[in-house]
């Protein structure tokens, strides 16, 4: 953004044909094409790519198909694995997550089929989204709870989903305002995803408490050999992961007790709730 530097938005004018990963103007829909602001963790993650690619190619580069690219920037955004210049089409993004739910988030072979069932239920009804695949008709309802949690306005999900704006004297041309895309990166901040930073704390006392704080870095003060310190680390998450390392220590013994509970939840949650919860400590 020329007015706000270091905030990014992604300007959306092109898609992929069906089936295939041809560039075509617009979308499914004429609310295809709009701005959207992307997150800092987002378009730092953009410009490492960027900066790895040229670090690669030498550009003019052609490309095995007989494409050439004059820069970086020609190149699509997501690409197949390692070759920068083949564009990637629906399937690939559906089988990408595919394999993020069933092999990273374990969903079950069950949730996957219910899901299913309902898409095709939703045909041609009002809550019909045109999704034809779980794992785009899972994102797309999980971004708009996301949006909806940090705080944006019914106008404002309709226009980053691609949807109608309605009931609203707004016009989708209205978004080429700077002031508005600044408006939703700013509430886009507060995501989880965006608290990159370490926490870091000093332990004076014998007591720190970090609450929905992830990457926390304690500083202990040994003062003598033979200190001993005790820590508790509550996971919010089934099987959340933790990982503990030890820096700067000539010689530390660690002993771990882990307390098996089974506290996880029932299948049916409160999941605004939930996520309104992890985010009360974004104001």
């Amino acid at each position: 953004m020329r007015e706000h530097p270091g905030s990014y938005f992604l300007r959306m004018y092109k898609t992929t044909v069906k089936e295939r990963n041809d560039l075509k103007v617009g979308g499914k829909t004429s609310n295809a094409s709009r701005n959207i602001p992307i997150p800092a963790v987002l378009s730092d993650f953009l410009l490492l790519r960027k900066a790895y690619i040229e670090s690669r190619v030498s550009f003019p580069f052609q490309a095995e198909n007989g494409e050439t690219f004059t820069c970086v920037d020609d190149l699509p955004i997501a690409c197949r694995a390692n070759k920068f210049w083949d564009r990637s089409d629906i399937s690939d993004l559906s089988a990408a997550g595919r394999k993020l739910l069933r092999e990273d988030i374990k969903m079950s072979q069950a949730d996957m089929g219910g899901i299913n069932y309902l898409i095709e239920q939703e045909v041609g009804t009002e809550e019909d989204l045109g999704e034809r695949e779980p794992t785009t008709y899972l994102f797309r309802r999980n971004m708009a709870t996301h949006l909806y949690t940090l705080g944006f306005q019914l106008t404002q999900i309709q226009y980053y989903m691609g949807h109608m704006l309605e009931a609203t004297p707004l016009e989708r041309r209205d978004f080429v305002d700077e002031a508005l895309l600044y408006e939703m990166w700013c509430l886009l901040q507060a995501h989880p995803l965006n608290r990159r930073q370490t926490d870091k704390v000093v332990l004076t006392g014998s007591r720190a408490t970090m609450e929905n704080r992830y990457h926390v870095s304690i500083s202990v003060p040994f003062s003598a050999a033979g200190d001993s310190y005790r820590m508790r680390i509550d996971g919010r998450e089934w099987n959340d992961p933790v990982t503990l390392h030890l820096d700067g220590t000539a010689s530390c013994n660690v002993v771990l007790h882990i307390d098996q509970y089974d506290k996880r939840p029932g299948t049916e949650i409160n999941v605004t709730k939930a996520i309104h919860a992890s985010y009360d400590s974004k104001r």
